[in-house]
């Protein structure tokens, strides 16, 4: 059992404080291995009654405000596990600071302690937490860390940042199991990256790899063991939150995943019992004691399973992420009704020709469709059952929608699984096939494509013309919008999807009195009834939307083709495909866009399939599309041959069948000008690259199973496996966070692709080859060094010149001084063809969007629907001295708010903050609070019974807060003496009761409808209805009257409006 940690003696309330450590002159391994070890905050025992969910967010804020928790004299308060918890964990804590206040005369403390709390966690991922057991409507509550180095020579290395509870919308297997709350992720600087500090003193990266793996990490009252980590891509740190350099450059930063061994209130494990698992009905609040050796065993089955021990170790942690990825539950299967098959489909010359990819019958696809919701049944489904992992399609010789089954084959299968536990029998989707749209054109298929052209020009421009008719209708689109409010509300809910963070939090976050987003600005005030036409704030937030769209545009060129999309890729078991051919057909009209043109399926024509990322020039690959009965009912896939030699999804880039995307490409002025290259030859690259062979089976001193031969499972020793186990993990991650060369040796191969102009020269083949290996690095064990890769470099290509790609960069190119033929395509289309027609555009809409004052149709900052309300009560003052005196106060109490907005958020300071950031949020929330401390009562003035009343609202509205009679008032005022002095203050104090004001003053609201009100959840679920607005537009613009309801009505009916 885990010992309970003895009761902090109290002490007098501080904020956190790094401590002490002594600083060498040269910082030495040992200087390192002492500030790893006061890293984590302590935990107050008087949060140890309370539910984990309120203990991570109280301890989130003690980190985010720097106040060491352990030394307030608090008490856990049960309405803190309350759906408004948080509200009052807040008001508690401020309570706290004005009964409890810190000594004045200590000027080192912050006071009071708690002025800027954190982002507050979704609504529904804190309920879920504290009355869901982590878990809602399949999904679970995330908890997240991150680690960001301490630039101070002396203290902690890392200060610590916890993210606010989050709701994830899948589970994974191990979380089913376990719980949700039992794990942990944390975000860390990649101890061995080249930014990294310490990266060149020897041990330094070795001793903080042994600090994360060799013992329990102590946060929010539980003791946490790290057991699996990846490469999470490259991080800027935050420079307002850490006080980091101003301009920080990204680092490659590792996500380290941790198991919760034991914590408070954690229940001893039973003694001498080797075969324990944890119940799974345990919830947050009545955990048992499980090691994550246990946890791993039960995952992967070490014990059980001789042949198990015999992978590699790096290989078999690697399988650990088929426990960690987020999927959805979706059949639990009988043993009976699971399939095992003992061989893969081979071709001739012994290659597998399903990799990855199994059958399942009808019934288990209806069964899916209908825990998924969807109205179709998939003709495939992506994901994981026990050790098995892929694609599971359809069989078409099964057509009896009860029979249930499921086949796996030695492909899919990482490890043998017993398929005791339900859980291991339970099929957990990831993903299905779907409905297909057209795609946009990856920007690394176009070299191959040229170089396979067999009329280069003719390529170029057919690539161009699709580049300049998507742009169009971008811009039409754009263009389209300000013909009215409801054509506006239709674009923006075309461009810029709000859903996902909408889905996570439960409500639209605000910054003020505005949204957080500058989408979610605009759909607040189209919703109060402005128009985007005639309100300058809008017109300017539109403008910058877009400016920041083009600019993306300009970076990441999105080049749509119509006839073109990404389609999983299945392999056809039947045997009616021959070599070269596929299959393809939808379950919808495909509708190419604005082309004009729908199909039902391909057949008889040739089409370009091709797999991301493409670097050989025999990555696309022209093949035959047929139709064959036998296939029919498989929709929204692609379907290749399983004859010949070579399965066709290794031609692409290595690829198989286990979940990969095919980029399909049917438009005939590309298709019908390409012309396929041979695979070509591996380069043996052993000189450079070595290998860890190592297996779990000799971490523990065991023999590996003699090829060919099978014996009975050897008995094994369980600490000497459970040590084994802990062995893997660490050696697991001293190779996991070797530096990363997969993106150095892809950047270095494009760069000497775009100086050649060429995909085809022997050093692109041999960088190719070397990328596609260390892809899967980690999990072959594949070992390159600094020295190999040097190595590499001088023997390629020593002589050579390279240039950064121009179409990279941020600057324009002059490429008219550049001849035709050494010109980049990406280079002439980003240069030649998009800038300049979005340069046009963005003029164009600075124009429409800019302040005329002439032009009385055009937008303005006025507003007199604004002040109207101001304007109304200002009517009553002659009769009412002490409705004067409110206004008059009023007036001078938002002077020194707009003062302290100055002060705040002024360009003139050294180093601004920007908008959008952490520090620009916290300045305009310290901002807002006073802005919301303006009240009838802080005022001070002396009013009378009537008066007091009327800006109430009565009794039933004294309480309204930002809804009050007053606090309209306050915003009308705000606009009316703010509007032209500083608009974006005005809005971002008073956004939302302006829209109140705006919508209690439109003039539609009395054509017969009536004002609505909402509240968060209800407004988050809010979306465009994209049919309605087409329709209701078609009726306006007399386009008919007579509209098809594609949703709800049959072929042939319609609606009469």
């Amino acid at each position: 059992m885990l010992a309970t940690p003895a009761r902090t003696p109290q002490a007098p309330a501080t904020p956190l404080r790094p401590i002490s450590t002594p600083v060498a002159k040269t910082p030495t391994v040992a200087t390192i291995r002492a500030r790893l070890n006061n890293i984590w905050p302590k935990f107050p025992l008087w949060l140890r009654d309370a539910p984990f969910a309120v203990a991570w967010e109280m301890m989130r804020i003690g980190v985010h405000c720097k106040v060491d928790l352990s030394t307030l004299d608090m008490d856990y308060n049960p309405a803190w596990a309350t759906e408004s918890g948080i509200e009052i964990m807040w008001e508690d804590l401020q309570r706290y600071d004005v009964e409890k206040p810190i000594d004045p005369s200590d000027a080192s403390l912050a006071n009071p302690r708690f002025r800027n709390f954190p982002d507050k966690p979704a609504a529904d991922a804190y309920i879920a937490a504290v009355n869901g057991d982590f878990k809602s409507r399949g999904g679970m509550v995330v908890m997240v860390a991150q680690l960001v180095y301490n630039e101070k020579p002396a203290g902690p290395l890392y200060h610590v940042e916890m993210k606010p509870l989050s709701l994830d919308t899948k589970q994974c297997r191990l979380a089913r199991r376990f719980g949700p709350d039992r794990f942990l992720e944390i975000l860390i600087p990649s101890p061995t990256a080249r930014a990294a500090q310490h990266s060149k003193m020897a041990g330094a990266s070795t001793a903080i790899i042994d600090w994360i793996t060799g013992g329990q990490h102590s946060l929010a009252g539980r003791q946490w063991r790290a057991f699996y980590t990846k490469k999470a891509g490259f991080r800027t740190p935050k420079t307002d939150v850490f006080l980091l350099p101003h301009d920080p450059k990204p680092i490659q930063t590792d996500r380290i995943h941790l198991f919760a061994e034991g914590g408070l209130n954690f229940m001893p494990a039973p003694e001498g019992d080797d075969a324990f698992v944890v119940d799974e009905r345990e919830t947050p609040e009545s955990r048992t004691e499980f090691k994550v050796s246990q946890m791993l065993d039960w995952l992967l089955q070490i014990k059980m399973s001789e042949k198990n021990r015999d992978q590699p170790y790096l290989k078999l942690f690697s399988r650990i992420h088929l426990g960690l990825t987020k999927t959805t539950s979706g059949y639990v299967f009988n043993k009976d009704d699971i399939m095992h098959q003992a061989e893969d489909l081979r071709s001739p010359t012994g290659q597998v020709m399903n990799d990855g990819i199994g059958r399942m019958s009808l019934g288990v696809a209806r069964h899916i469709r209908d825990v998924l919701g969807h109205a179709e049944i998939p003709a495939a489904v992506q994901g994981r059952i026990g050790s098995a992992k892929g694609m599971w399609i359809r069989d078409v010789d099964d057509t009896d929608e009860n029979n249930i089954f499921i086949e796996t084959f030695p492909s899919q299968r990482k490890w043998e699984c017993d398929a005791e536990d339900p859980h291991q029998r339970t099929l957990e989707i990831k993903d299905v096939s779907r409905e297909l749209s057209p795609s946009t054109l990856n920007l690394q298929f176009l070299p191959v494509l040229e170089d396979r052209a067999i009329d280069k020009p003719k390529m170029r421009t057919a690539i161009a013309e699709r580049l300049k008719k998507d742009l169009e209708r971008e811009f039409a689109a754009q263009d389209n919008a300000f013909e009215s409010p409801l054509h506006f509300k239709q674009w923006l809910g075309q461009q810029f999807s709000t859903r996902e963070g909408r889905v996570s939090r439960g409500y639209v976050p605000m910054m003020g009195g505005i949204p957080e987003k500058q989408e979610e600005v605009l759909n607040m005030l189209l919703t109060g009834g402005f128009d985007p036409r005639r309100q300058e704030y809008m017109t300017g937030v539109v403008y910058k939307l877009q400016q920041q769209k083009c600019d993306d545009l300009k970076l990441k060129m999105k080049i749509q083709v119509g006839k073109s999309a990404y389609i999983y890729m299945c392999v056809d078991f039947t045997g009616t495909l021959e070599e070269g051919e596929v299959h393809l057909g939808f379950s919808n009209k495909f509708c190419a866009d604005n082309e004009g043109e729908s199909f039902t399926l391909l057949a008889n024509r040739d089409v370009l399939v091709a797999r991301s990322p493409a670097h050989f020039p025999s990555d696309i690959q022209k093949v035959r599309a047929v139709f064959r009965p036998e296939l029919h009912s498989l929709k929204d896939v692609i379907i290749f041959s399983s004859k010949g030699n070579v399965p066709l999804a290794d031609k692409l880039s290595g690829g198989d069948y286990d979940g990969d995307l095919a980029w399909v490409c049917w438009d005939p002025e590309i298709v019908d000008n390409f012309h396929n290259a041979d695979v070509p030859t591996e380069p043996n690259l052993d000189q450079y690259l070595d290998k860890n062979k190592t297996k779990f089976s000799e971490l523990i001193g065991s023999s590996p199973v003699p090829q060919g031969r099978r014996k009975k499972p050897a008995p094994v020793n369980n600490d000497q496996v459970e040590k084994a186990i802990y062995a893997m993990i660490d050696k697991s991650f001293q190779f996991a966070m070797l530096p990363d060369y997969l993106g150095i040796c892809t950047n270095f191969k494009e760069k000497l692709c775009y100086s050649l102009n060429s995909v085809s020269n022997r050093p692109a083949l041999v960088l190719s080859s070397l990328v596609g290996k260390l892809v899967d690095q980690s999990k072959q064990g594949i070992i390159f060094t600094e020295d190999k890769w040097a190595d590499l470099r001088r023997d390629l290509c020593d002589n050579l010149r390279l240039r950064d790609p121009a179409y990279k960069g941020s600057f324009m190119m002059d490429i008219d001084k550049i001849p035709p033929h050494a010109l980049h395509i990406v280079d002439f289309l980003k240069f030649k063809v998009g800038i300049p027609a979005i340069a046009h555009h963005l003029k164009a809409l600075k124009a429409k969007t800019s302040t005329n004052r002439d032009d009385p149709l055009g937008p303005h900052r006025w507003d007199p629907d604004l002040v109207l309300f101001h304007k109304n009560i200002e009517n009553l003052t002659p009769p009412s001295t002490s409705m004067k005196q409110v206004l008059k106060a009023l007036k001078e109490a938002l002077e020194p708010v707009f003062e302290l907005w100055q002060k705040e958020t002024a360009k003139r300071q050294t180093s601004p903050p920007s908008p959008g950031t952490a520090q620009y949020k916290a300045r305009v929330a310290r901002v807002y609070q006073a802005y919301q401390a303006i009240t009838l009562e802080s005022l001070g003035c002396k009013v009378n019974p009537s008066t007091a009343l009327l800006l109430s609202g009565g009794t039933w509205l004294a309480d309204a807060g930002e809804d009050s009679v007053f606090a309209l008032l306050k915003a009308s005022a705000t606009f009316k003496y703010y509007y032209d002095r500083h608009n974006t203050f005005t809005w971002t104090m008073a956004g939302r009761q302006l829209c109140v004001l705006k919508a209690l003053a439109t003039r539609e609201g009395r054509l017969g409808g009536h004002l609505t009100v909402s509240v968060p959840l209800m407004n988050a679920a809010m979306s465009t209805d994209q049919k309605f607005v087409k329709q209701y537009l078609a009726r306006q613009e007399g386009n008919g009257g007579w509209v098809v309801d594609d949703e709800e009505g049959e072929p042939g009916e319609y609606d009469d409006y």
